[in-house]
């Protein structure tokens, strides 16, 4: 019986492909180079289905064998590591992979296009040039503390106490080498806030060309970089049946414990895309902290929630809003400025 499934495990080097039949049968399994896999599917008169886990480089191999014809699905690694029996190896890996995608109820990862992983380079390149400026403002302050030298906690206290304080002659404490040192540091940071705001003009670009982007940055707490990641990262975001499955999705529903009778409901599961959830937490906060200042309905519902149930969360609540209003517009492709008035 010829084979209509392929299991990919994928490695950098040494890939481990199983086959099987309609039956479930196994009836190929190999272990391949990365020219030896490429020449296999090559070969292959039948151009089936072929399933593989989410990791490092599975959206390129998606679509190199997407583009030779197979049918090619992508199975988050934690909807896998269920169906492992045994030990961990590539064999029994690629096994796993195999039973994981005979759940109907498994929802396919979506395979990224070129293009949006080069949009997510960039927020990639940002957000770590974000934490290298925020360790090398954490090393500055606790250098100077260790010196008698204390400033206040906002960034901008910091910096122009330290462009202050390298106008001081070296006296005690204060000795010329840490003099030096600190203007080596100034001027890094200087680099760093250049080089991020480089990233954020990129993303400046990409938002005003994607009519999606512009689309969903409509929504009050969604702003150029959650707009732009969001896009990048679930393009129409069609694979989610509802925009409850999006924000589920996001790790921003609530975590469930049922059995019978009694049901408990506690914090978010936090599960998903880490990244894109903080960035809509973040964006729900600005919105919060905005929503004092006006009076339409909208910061009326925001003000009576941060009344009713406190600012944090009101704060994930929003975010669960917005989440699924943005799946909204991007499924849907509908304005959202345009169906309020409409409303």
């Amino acid at each position: 019986m010829k084979i209509s499934v392929y299991a990919v495990d994928l490695a950098k080097s040494k890939f481990q492909v199983h086959g099987f039949d309609a039956l479930g049968e196994r009836r190929l399994a190999k272990t391949l180079s990365r020219s030896g896999m490429q020449r296999l599917f090559a070969a292959q008169d039948a151009r089936g289905e072929v399933v593989m886990e989410a990791c490092g480089s599975a959206h390129y191999w998606g679509r190199y064998l997407e583009g030779l014809g197979y049918r090619v699905r992508l199975i988050a690694a934690q909807h896998v590591k269920p169906f492992v029996v045994g030990n961990k190896t590539d064999a029994n890996d690629a096994d796993a992979i195999y039973a994981a995608s005979r759940r109907a109820d498994l929802r396919a990862v979506p395979l990224k296009s070129t293009a949006q992983q080069d949009a997510l380079l960039v927020h990639a390149t940002r957000e770590r040039l974000v934490k290298a400026r925020t360790a090398l403002v954490n090393q500055l302050r606790g250098e100077l503390g260790e010196r008698g030298v204390v400033f206040g906690k906002q960034t901008e206290v910091l910096r122009r106490g330290v462009m202050a304080f390298l106008e001081q002659a070296a006296d005690g404490e204060v000795t010329e080498y840490l003099r030096h040192w600190v203007r080596e540091r100034l001027d890094e940071w200087r680099s760093l806030d250049e080089r991020i705001k480089t990233c954020e003009r990129e993303m400046q670009h990409g938002y005003r060309t994607s009519p999606a982007c512009v689309q969903i940055g409509a929504v009050e707490g969604v702003g150029v970089i959650t707009a732009t990641a969001t896009v990048a990262t679930v393009g129409n975001a069609r694979q989610y049946a509802s925009g409850r499955q999006f924000a589920a999705w996001l790790g921003l529903t609530p975590k469930e414990r049922s059995s019978g009778q009694a049901r408990q409901l506690s914090g978010i599961t936090k599960r998903g895309d880490s990244y894109l959830r903080k960035l809509f937490v973040h964006g729900a906060r600005a919105a919060v902290l905005a929503a004092q200042r006006k009076s339409d309905a909208r910061s009326r519902w925001i003000n009576a929630l941060v009344e009713r149930r406190g600012h944090n969360k009101a704060v994930v609540a929003l975010a669960n809003k917005n989440a699924r209003i943005v799946w909204a517009l991007l499924s849907r492709g509908e304005s959202y400025r345009a169906s309020v008035e409409a409303a």
